[in-house]
């Protein structure tokens, strides 16, 4: 059910059903050059953010998805907001804040024939950037999406905030980068 592996600077996270996040390899801080340790188990809500937040996103009737960044320790709602998408938003693709602050969303927008076999009419990847407050900075769509090979890793946000996209095909692979705004 593991569904991320979050290689952080407090750890390293494993996310479990898009639903919560589990850290099991501590940093050594007493041999930075040495292997991480195992730590005590820690258990949050969503994708962790930063040292006390976590945030959770969850499709909202196929119409959107859900954002909320949370207070780790009391799980309490920070901030809020719904992205709603312009077709039936299918599945969240990715969804991780980067160190400027900024979340960073995928989106898997679809829209299928309204009579049988229902068909796929169209589909698209949308990545949203939110600012801190969650208020949207931009929307970008990608000309790529999920294929028949398999491809568990399409998105990853680096340092800097800007968004890697690993596009497989028949041909081969295509990384592509997409500037943070």
């Amino acid at each position: 059910a593991i569904t991320a592996l979050l290689p952080r600077e407090d750890g390293v996270w494993l996310e479990v059903g898009h639903r919560t996040s589990v850290r099991v390899l501590c940093p050594d801080s007493a041999e930075p050059a040495g292997p991480p340790r195992v730590c005590r188990r820690h258990i949050i809500t969503g994708r962790p953010l930063g040292t006390t937040a976590s945030l959770v996103a969850a499709l909202v009737d196929h119409k959107g998805v859900a954002v909320e960044v949370r207070d780790r320790s009391t799980r309490e709602s920070r901030v809020s907001t719904t992205i709603l998408g312009q077709a039936p938003v299918r599945r969240i693709v990715w969804a991780q804040g980067s160190a400027s602050g900024r979340i960073h969303v995928v989106l898997n927008e679809a829209t299928f024939a309204p009579a049988s076999p229902f068909r796929l009419q169209s589909e698209r990847y949308v990545m949203v950037t939110l600012d801190k407050n969650l208020m949207e900075i931009s929307r970008v769509e990608s000309p790529y999406t999920l294929t028949l090979l398999d491809q568990r890793a399409e998105y990853r946000v680096d340092a800097s905030g800007d968004l890697w996209q690993l596009a497989l095909d028949h041909e081969g692979l295509t990384v592509m980068k997409w500037r943070a705004p």
